[in-house]
């Protein structure tokens, strides 16, 4: 009898977790972005936007597209045809990623050229019915840059050691950011 009724109250909450893990993998598929415009006189503009995880892989791999054809002879447009069309995290912007690989929950993209403290940016981590919020500052894992060059600023050391920079190129992919940009706490783009 005892067997029997445990077995039924592991059954139950088998199921119970099951349920729950329906909804944490519905909300899994959900990516923060934020994208940051810089304007001409300094200040930036900035918006928030949620999209799918399947929407953020088949941008990546647009851009791969994008980036193949070009190699392949095909052209690409100029950096003032992708400036005068680009509304949100578009083929021209520094993208960047809370993961590794071009992935995350978390995704910030730039525009223009300026510069930007990333402790002024807000991530979110949300599971099991709450949300935690921190921000860019040391969470970059991965990034692509556009048509512009940059560099991130960062500190990865714990006693003191003066800060460090790792520079991209216009279009360079990098799966894993080295320790610089892992821990930025500031990005530069320039035209």
């Amino acid at each position: 009898m005892n067997k029997i009724i445990m077995m039924l109250a592991g059954l139950s909450l088998t199921v119970i977790a099951c349920g729950n893990a329906d909804r944490a993998q519905e909300k899994e598929g959900t990516v923060s972005r934020t994208i940051v415009t810089f304007q001409p006189d300094g200040s930036s503009e900035v918006k928030q936007v949620q999209i799918s995880q399947a929407q953020q892989r088949a941008e990546v791999a647009a851009r791969e597209k994008m980036l193949q054809n070009q190699a392949a002879g095909s052209s690409i447009g100029t950096a003032a045809q992708a400036i005068s069309t680009d509304p949100g995290c578009d083929a021209s912007d520094l993208w960047l990623f809370d993961d590794y690989n071009q992935t995350g929950s978390n995704e910030i993209c730039f525009y223009g050229a300026g510069a930007a403290q990333l402790a002024n940016y807000t991530t979110s981590y949300c599971y099991g019915g709450g949300c935690f919020f921190g921000t860019w500052w040391h969470t970059v894992r991965s990034y692509w840059a556009g048509v512009s060059p940059g560099y991130f600023l960062g500190d990865p050391y714990l006693f003191g050691e003066p800060p460090g920079y790792e520079y991209f190129g216009p279009w360079q992919r990098v799966d894993n950011a080295g320790p610089f940009a892992q821990h930025a706490f500031e990005v530069g783009l320039s035209f």
